[in-house]
């Protein structure tokens, strides 16, 4: 044993197209396969429980990426390496058992149905179990050791997806399928993320007294916040017409919209996969003052971005129809229009993707907060005048706004913190 964490701490860092790789096949196998939950659940059962998980995921989201501080991307760019991944560990814990127990006080407290509590409560432990592996894979990203994650998403969409099917053709509703959810990623977190702690033993011992511990995680967490705030708002912002929907128009249209809104995930992955790849590297070129070096891959990965939206529109609008039938069924397929309009919105939310990956890299954590707090409001504003009377469609229409925005000051903030020209 010891031999195998030896060896696995000194596992070498790989190149940036090879990570690109890896993570570009993990995120799309897992991608896919919550793309086969989402249509597993609308073929075996009635939008009504589709929109019962996806509110599960609406509540529940926004809260953990709270709790969780965005550390994954703090790890990943601390390309100093002046945080211990034992200090990572520890508030992460922390924060889930508070993410759980906020979750659950909702779940009680809030004006749900039975059914949707019961998902809201697995959902609650799902992504306590969640958060834990997504501390192990900011090791692993810092590492620039992205083959490690693959693995895991890799198994944990596969185990899940089985998992969920088989919950729900035993129970035929939303909460079996949760029930499944969670067993596979406790086993994939036990069995394949938890060993790789190993990658941490090559640092020297830890002789902190528990006063300085405590002082250091303190650091982690003020660190941490503004970044969870951010993510916060990115995901109320997400989900915001989402409530509106669900509020006017009931369980069955935000199950629609949620099916429809998971056909951006194709486009996603990728965008995902090249921005936690890169971010080791920005990072890098930030603390170097290579400017140049900084503006030419952020441009690639804006290109990149364009690139994937326009793509992502031209699908909806020739293939969108059957697609959509063919994953799920025709009632979902009779709203091709809304899946054009979430398709625009994606495509301005790609490119702003990118650029949010370039402003965490250039540590420009705190001067996000005031840059969502309005594309929250400008999202809020429209699916509330749009989503009563327009339903499905409204909502698409209010992603569209607020991705047009967050680009734009996103565009604003990295412009402003590109790092000097270092000195020849």
């Amino acid at each position: 044993m010891n031999d195998r964490m030896v060896a696995s701490a000194a596992l070498p860092a790989l190149s940036l197209r090879v990570n690109f790789g890896w993570t570009l096949a993990g995120t799309v196998l897992y991608a896919a396969c919550q793309w086969a939950m989402l249509s597993v659940l609308a073929k075996l059962t009635s939008p009504e429980e589709v929109g019962h998980f996806a509110l599960g995921l609406a509540v529940a989201g926004p809260i953990f990426i709270l709790s969780g501080l965005q550390l994954r991307a703090i790890q990943a760019t601390d390309a100093r390496g002046a945080v211990r991944f034992s200090d990572y560990l520890a508030v992460r814990i922390a924060g889930s058992a508070l993410g759980c127990c906020a979750t659950l006080a909702i779940a009680v407290l809030g004006r749900f149905p039975y059914a949707g509590r019961i998902v809201l409560v697995g959902m609650a432990v799902a992504k306590s179990v969640e958060s834990l592996s997504d501390v192990l894979y900011g090791l692993f990203q810092q590492r620039e050791r992205m083959d490690r994650i693959a693995h895991s998403l890799a198994m944990r969409g596969m185990f899940a997806l089985a998992l969920l099917a088989a919950g729900v053709w035993l129970g035929r509703t939303a909460a079996w399928g949760v029930l499944g959810i969670i067993i596979a990623w406790t086993a994939v977190l036990v069995l394949q993320d938890l060993p790789g702690r190993a990658m941490d033993r090559s640092r020297a011992p830890d002789l902190r007294t528990r006063n300085e511990r405590a002082r250091d995680r303190r650091r982690v967490v003020m660190t941490g916040l503004p970044l969870g705030i951010v993510l916060l708002l990115v995901s109320l912002n997400f989900n915001i017409p989402r409530y509106f929907l669900q509020a006017s128009r009931g369980e069955r249209e935000l199950g629609i919209f949620a099916a429809l809104a998971s056909t951006v995930t194709a486009g996603l992955v990728v965008v995902n996969a090249l921005g936690q790849s890169a971010s080791p590297r920005l990072a890098r070129l930030a603390v170097e003052s290579d400017r140049a070096g900084f503006v030419a891959l952020l441009w690639k990965l804006l290109a990149t971005g364009t690139a994937i939206g326009v793509a992502g529109v031209l699908a909806a609008i020739f293939i969108g129809r059957d697609v959509v039938a063919l994953l799920f069924t025709a009632e979902y397929a009779a709203h091709q229009t809304a899946l054009v309009a979430l398709m625009i919105g994606a495509a301005f939310g790609f490119v702003a993707s990118f650029l949010g990956y370039a402003m965490t890299a250039l540590r420009a954590f705190r001067v996000q907060v005031p840059l969502f707090v309005p594309t929250c409001a400008i999202t809020a504003i429209w699916a509330s005048l749009d989503v009563p009377r327009a339903g499905v469609l409204g909502a698409a229409r209010a992603m569209i706004a607020s991705a047009i925005v967050q680009l734009i000051g996103s565009a604003i903030v990295v412009a402003r913190r590109l790092p000097e020209a270092r000195s020849r």
